[in-house]
């Protein structure tokens, strides 16, 4: 197991008893595994335990500490917990009381405590970059990165990732060294005011007044895509059945 570490907010015990809660009840996966990830537990043992009970679920298999034996018998963080019988005492630390054991809200309690601990790190870099004024690192990249991280911790929940300025800047660099696409709408006259028609990863927005055509624009759009051999989703919300 890993050694306790007071500066990092963690509950050893809690992540137990959701491990055994998923040993009782495998379908309790589902209300969880959207927002909660194997990184979020603090004991690695326990993220590896998390993340094969997932993995089975989801090819439909039936888990029990039985059906990870061969698999953690031989873990080294669990020579000195009887190897795979610590998946056992999992779930017999839980055993019948685990339908009064709400497991989104033990997920959510863990969750944050592993949001304290990202914050933890953050910070520990911020001041490390604060400190060395020596480094190449301007003060505005690392209170960008600083925000940056921050947003990611919070948003965690709904899986959104953000870049940091760095991470930005290599990305455009390295998509300069390709050539740039660019797809027709097959109407000249409009190519040429979007200089040269669609690109990839922009958004593009068309305004105009109701029953204007815009709908009839853009199936223009999608079909002369198509006829010119791009792979197109036509998405509409505003037409009737009939049409």
């Amino acid at each position: 197991m890993t050694e306790d570490l007071p500066e990092y907010p963690h509950n050893t015990q809690l992540e137990q008893i959701l491990l055994g809660v998923l040993f009782c009840e495998n379908a309790l996966v589902h209300k969880i595994n959207s927002f909660f990830r194997d990184e979020h537990l603090f004991e690695p043992v326990h993220q590896r335990i998390y993340s094969a009970i997932v993995q089975k679920v989801m090819e439909g298999a039936q888990v029990t500490p039985l059906t990870l034996k061969a698999e953690f018998d031989n873990d080294p963080a669990l020579k000195s917990a009887d190897g795979a019988g610590y998946l056992a005492k999992l779930y017999g630390n839980v055993g019948l009381h685990h339908k009064s054991i709400n497991i989104v809200d033990t997920a959510t309690v863990l969750l944050s405590l592993s949001k304290r601990r990202r914050m933890i790190d953050l910070c520990h870099v911020a001041i490390s970059e604060s400190r060395n004024v020596d480094i190449n690192v301007t003060i505005e990249e690392i209170e960008s990165d600083l925000q940056h991280g921050l947003t990611e911790i919070t948003n965690d929940t709904s899986g959104a990732k953000f870049e940091t300025s760095r991470q930005v800047a290599e990305r455009v660099s390295d998509s300069l060294k390709h050539p740039l696409v660019c797809y027709s709408t097959g109407l000249p006259k409009v190519d040429a005011f979007m200089l040269g028609g669609f690109y990839p990863r922009r958004m593009y927005s068309f305004a105009g007044r109701m029953k204007d055509g815009k709908s009839i624009l853009a199936g223009t759009f999608a079909d002369n895509m198509v006829q010119a051999g791009h792979k197109i989703l036509f998405l509409t919300l505003e037409m009737e059945n009939e049409e």
